[in-house]
């Protein structure tokens, strides 16, 4: 009986070394890298809305500077917002319970993943965006645009990555590529 066991103990262990190491597709963790090097390399991050309004998907949105709690995130009208946090994965329901902090928030409905690096897909504001130019936040909420750097003003250097696609004023899905991260 012991030598039995002895037998299916030592297998599991050389199967489980021997399987420790492949990566299967899909395997990968959704907060880091993918499983192999030709895996598209995305970043994600839990966020919290602490507003009475719904944030839309793909909307850019910046870190919620009132809350002060880094997991907080809105929207904003300030083009090129240096706060910019990332692109909503999916719309971000309003706060359930007004006024809740964070903890009293945690496992309610008000919490998404954000991306913060990668190939992703965002909504554009009222200007004409280029393939290949730098992109920021604009001052349509919730919608991304060219960034231009402002040597006077300091809040107005979030640089957040860069278009894929050439995007007409108001269009959705438009391709870019986010270095928060």
């Amino acid at each position: 009986m012991s030598r039995k066991l002895f037998l299916f103990i030592a297998v599991l262990l050389v199967g489980g070394l021997a399987f420790s190491g492949l990566a299967f597709a899909g395997s990968a963790e959704i907060f880091g890298q993918g499983g192999y090097p030709s895996d598209p390399h995305k970043i994600f991050r839990l966020v919290h809305n602490p507003n009475a309004t719904v944030i839309s998907a793909e909307a850019i949105v910046i870190w919620d500077l009132t809350a002060d709690n880094g997991v907080s995130v809105t929207v904003s009208t300030t083009s090129g917002d240096s706060a910019v946090a990332g692109i909503l994965t999916e719309a971000l329901p309003a706060q359930v319970t007004a006024s809740n902090t964070v903890a009293q928030d945690i496992g309610k409905a008000n919490w998404v993943l954000m991306q913060t690096y990668g190939l992703a897909e965002v909504s554009v504001g009222r200007e004409v965006n280029t393939a290949g130019a730098a992109m920021g936040t604009s001052s349509v909420s919730g919608a991304a645009g060219e960034f231009i750097a402002n040597a006077s003003t300091s809040n107005s250097n979030g640089f957040a990555g860069f278009f894929y696609d050439t995007a007409l004023p108001g269009e959705d899905d438009v391709e870019c590529f986010l270095v928060l991260d």
